[in-house]
């Protein structure tokens, strides 16, 4: 590697600029040299790869982090460093920086000799001979255990506050269905028997304008105890729930929502029922708001045990490649992978958006 003094090597002219991973030496070379060694003194794992991926060299640090000799190490293939379900992605993200040559940032797991897994944000530089012609890959690994260990106890936070506001939003509604509810409701039943009493035509008319006015208020305190907790979600289950949200969406936002069900979707933990939920609203309300479309659809479905949601609207679309996480997605995402599931996102400009949820089924014993 750099400063081996291998034959054939050369200093680059005066002036010259070159990238330190770039590669000097005759493209036969059966090893790359390194014009700096300043990546292999790197305070984080540098692995060097040749373009058929087999490992020409390591610094230090791969060597203690890796639990792998040197001399075991190189010839083998880069795949030994790699958790076997991510060697495709790794494959693609190889050829993909070989082509385009421009660092590639792709995040996935390193496993060491003795079987650890690391998680692994890898930044992936395509290694040019003096004649411009791809010889391999430089990658420079950064241990983000730490990063995600954080951000899981984030999520675990985030996830709890929900569940707390959760409570809070039952607490409320079954208050103010109590209380304000009730009230209202025996206002409005007074007011009838009163109407019925009143002889004057003024009077009466006045009893009839503040008894319409009570049952507007009345209607708005249902329309505010849905919207803070649906009590059809406990009393009648997920189905009855979103069906019930198709309405107020229509008479909020003017979005005809079409609810298909399929399956027993009664029997579901008060956690997943919730979850799921506010899942299908959060993604009904982006529809509403930022897919200029009148129409979407709601496909619910329970079977072999999992629980599955399909929220579609042929609107505006976005690029899924280039924002995934956008339009509200990013807790949509983090509650169903708490719940253990998986969610999926189809959407391109002018065809609309389909966004797939997939959790598994936990009936109540």
């Amino acid at each position: 590697m750099a400063g081996d003094g291998q034959a054939g090597a050369r200093e680059p002219e005066p002036g010259a600029v070159r990238a330190p991973w770039r590669a000097l030496g005759a493209p036969d070379h059966s090893r790359l040299q390194i014009h700096s060694d300043a990546l292999m003194r790197a305070s984080d794992p540098v692995v060097i790869e040749d373009i058929g991926g087999q490992i020409l060299d390591a610094n230090a640090c791969a060597i203690r982090a890796y639990e792998w000799p040197r001399h075991e190490l190189i010839g083998r293939s880069v795949l030994t460093l790699i958790a076997p379900e991510y060697h495709e992605r790794a494959a693609r993200a190889r050829e993909l920086c070989r082509r385009g040559g421009e660092p590639e940032y792709v995040e996935w797991e390193r496993v060491t000799r003795s079987g650890r897994r690391i998680p692994t944000l890898l930044t992936l530089f395509p290694v040019a001979d003096e004649r411009d012609a791809h010889r391999g890959v430089v990658s420079l690994a950064k241990d983000i255990t730490e990063l995600r260990r954080r951000d899981l106890i984030r999520r675990e936070l985030q996830y709890a506050t929900e569940r707390a506001e959760e409570r809070e939003r039952r607490t409320l509604s079954r208050d103010l269905h109590d209380s304000v509810g009730q009230l209202l409701a025996l206002a409005r039943i007074r007011l009838a028997a009163l109407r019925e009493r009143a002889t004057g035509g003024e009077i009466a008319a006045s009893v009839a304008e503040v008894s319409a006015l009570v049952g507007e208020a009345e209607e708005r305190a249902r329309t505010l105890m849905f919207r803070v907790n649906p009590a059809c979600l406990d009393d009648l289950g997920l189905h009855a729930a979103v069906d019930r949200l198709a309405d107020d969406l229509r008479d909020q936002y003017g979005l005809a929502v079409t609810v298909q069900a399929k399956g027993d979707l009664r029997h579901l933990d008060d956690e997943l029922r919730s979850a799921l939920y506010r899942c299908v609203r959060e993604l009904l309300i982006n529809v509403a708001r930022h897919a200029e479309t009148r129409q979407a659809v709601v496909r619910l479905e329970r079977r072999d045990n999992r629980t599955e949601v399909t929220v579609h609207d042929r609107g505006r679309g976005f690029d899924s490649a280039t924002v995934a996480e956008g339009f509200g997605l990013v807790g949509v995402r983090d509650r169903v992978e708490h719940l253990g599931g998986a969610l999926e996102v189809d959407a391109a400009p002018g065809v609309g958006t389909r966004v797939w949820i997939d959790v598994p089924d936990r009936p109540l014993a």
